[in-house]
């Protein structure tokens, strides 16, 4: 039998309504981790900001609305600085041959602890493609410039990580332009397709159930889908369920429900979903995305990130362009009127999740890529049979 792999797992956590999809990875990579009794495998999260950290976070009057007060810089040195203090802590706590990190921004300062440990980075998605989506505003002009800083860490830190795993090859590759000689795998963190699977058989009659989940309605795309949606909601064709903390204009056929992610309701929302319908204007590998498929719905997503990968290209979903209500609408129009493509695209998706996002089988592959990577390491600071001579 192999040694124990020693292991900490460093998460970021929670930190607001865009980046629910980090606490879902580490949370899911904890449980599937239990099956693996070689792996002596300790977790941690990063906490609440102190003061100091909120204050360095401050918006800067003048600068900020026009995105020159280095906002992205100051966020990104503040979240590796946490992250390089949890990571100093687990090691003085007990030693280990590798420190996983879900999302690189808390490894962009981790340079001095790869003399202790080999550092493994968890990537959704890179800076630069995050900024450049323009999901909050667009992108100004100077916007590469002003984050020449933030970009040259996280080279860097691609570059000195003793692996990257990107999400998906769309991050791969946004990965590899950043930094060339990176050392990646893709691999995506999974879903626990237990908890998510098909539900009772949808009826064949009746309105066409639609969804949409996502914490920040409009540049999720939410009210682009409440628009193009209308002309089906007013005749009675579909009914549309939003999940969302923030508050939804009253339509009718609409239902607005506050829930968690992974709550049982929530489950059974997607299991009665003839279509989720995810219209982001940015976004990199959506676990909602997943989950519906994994429940058996069809699933309509934007252009955007990872989504047309993860939807085959449209061979299992529809895939839209964002900010288009109009053609939205006609995709919406199209799959209401044809309960054959929607059936279709189900059975295509789950398929899909099935094959490519089972978490027992990512966390396989992922306990497989640590060892080897420790392997690599110890064998590269081996003494030779001259030198040990």
């Amino acid at each position: 039998m192999p040694d124990p792999l020693r292991a900490v797992f460093i998460s970021q956590g929670k930190l607001g309504t865009s980046v629910l999809g980090l606490a879902m990875a580490a949370a899911t990579t904890e449980a599937a981790l239990a099956e693996h009794p070689g792996v002596d495998a300790r977790f941690a999260g990063i906490g609440e900001r102190g003061r100091a950290m909120r204050v360095a976070l401050r918006p800067v009057p003048g600068l900020s609305p026009l995105d020159l007060d280095l906002y992205g810089l100051r966020f990104h040195l503040t979240e590796s600085l946490r992250g390089l203090g949890v990571m100093r802590e687990e090691l003085r706590r007990a030693p280990a041959d590798v420190v996983h990190l879900t999302t690189h921004t808390l490894g962009l300062l981790s340079g001095p602890i790869r003399r202790r440990a080999a550092i493994v980075l968890s990537v959704d998605v890179p800076i630069w493609e995050w900024g450049a989506m323009g999901h909050f505003r667009p992108p100004r002009p100077w916007r590469r410039a002003v984050l020449a800083g933030d970009l040259a860490l996280e080279r860097r830190a691609f570059e000195r990580a003793d692996l990257v795993l990107p999400w998906s090859a769309w991050a791969r590759d946004a990965i590899l332009r950043t930094a060339p000689r990176a050392r990646t795998q893709v691999l995506h963190p999974g879903l626990d397709l237990a908890r998510f699977s098909p539900g009772p058989p949808r009826p064949a009659d009746g309105p066409v159930r639609l969804l949409f989940v996502g914490g920040r309605l409009e540049a999720k795309g939410g009210l682009d889908l409440i628009e193009a949606a209308r002309p089906l909601l007013d005749d009675g064709r579909a009914e549309l369920d939003v999940v969302t903390p923030e508050e939804v204009p009253p339509a009718p056929g609409v239902r607005v429900h506050r829930l968690g992610s992974g709550d049982d309701e929530l489950i059974g929302l997607y299991q009665r979903a003839d279509v989720f319908c995810l219209p982001s204007w940015g976004d990199a590998s959506p676990f909602v995305v997943l989950e519906a498929m994994a429940c058996g719905a069809a699933v309509l997503g934007s252009a955007v990130g990872a989504v047309p990968e993860m939807l085959e290209d449209g061979a299992a979903g529809v895939v839209v362009a964002p900010r288009d209500v109009a053609g939205l609408r006609a995709a919406l129009e199209g799959l209401a009127g044809d309960p054959g493509r929607r059936r279709a695209l189900a059975e295509r998706g789950l398929a899909l999740v099935r094959e490519r996002y089972d978490a027992r089988t990512q966390t396989a592959a992922l306990v497989a890529a640590l060892r080897e990577v420790v392997a690599r390491r110890r064998g590269a600071t081996a003494p030779t049979s001259a030198s040990a001579a």
